[in-house]
């Protein structure tokens, strides 16, 4: 599609919940003419996708997790895509209760705590 990762981001985002992210970059600005420096992911991940029983990979994908703000909650998804009904918002308390995957929990936590110290900073 011709876009960079963090664009690709803020896309899924729009599609899948109809929600106009911003997202939240402390990347350094780097004196460039002709160019400029790109938001650092958060976090990069590789996930095996795939696994076979012999234990070689089908595939994998890697994940570049980047954080963002929100102003409103009200999930309206592109066609096609999940319907609001199965997505839910979390507290931090909510989210150290749930059966989500620690490493989903862990980036929820930190983009929670990222978005914060960026609301006091502004």
């Amino acid at each position: 599609r011709d876009e960079l990762p963090h664009e690709a981001g803020l896309r899924e985002v729009r599609e899948e919940t109809g929600l106009d992210p911003e997202l939240v970059d402390d990347t350094p600005s780097v004196p460039a003419p002709a160019g400029r420096a790109l938001p650092q992911p958060r976090q990069q991940m590789l996930y095996d996708i795939n696994v076979h029983g012999d234990g070689s990979v089908g595939h994998q994908h890697i994940d570049h997790v980047f954080y963002a703000r929100v102003d409103a909650r009200d999930i309206d998804p592109a066609p096609g895509e999940a319907d609001p009904e199965v997505w839910a918002w979390y507290d931090e308390s909510d989210l150290r209760e749930s059966d989500i995957d620690p490493d989903t929990v862990q980036f929820a936590l930190e983009a929670i705590e990222v978005v914060r110290a960026d609301e006091r900073e502004r």
